[in-house]
């Protein structure tokens, strides 16, 4: 990755592009330490923490189960869910 965008290059910011910001806002819950489940969405970057060395990759596509990140990495939200195998780090669109 590299800053800025290439020529015609669309941001992905939404994942529904039909809805509003805000709407989405609304229904996509923030990661935390409680028992809620949370569902990766475009932009979150997690941390692999049973590879040497330590990666990590962003969201960058999701498609039924399966989640798609940097790298050609594919995974499933109880993938990401493993506290073992996979940390939360931050969204890259909320920075």
């Amino acid at each position: 990755m590299v800053p800025g965008l290439e020529e015609g290059a669309n941001k992905i910011e939404l994942q529904d592009p039909d809805s509003s910001p805000n709407e989405q806002e609304k229904s996509e819950p923030e990661p935390s330490d409680s028992s809620e489940i949370y569902s990766p969405k475009i932009g979150d970057v997690y941390q692999k923490n049973d590879s040497n060395p330590i990666i990590q990759a962003m969201v960058i596509a999701i498609k039924g189960r399966t989640i798609y990140l940097g790298g050609g990495i594919e995974a499933t939200k109880d993938d990401l869910a493993n506290s073992e195998i996979w940390s939360y780090v931050f969204n890259f669109l909320e920075q």
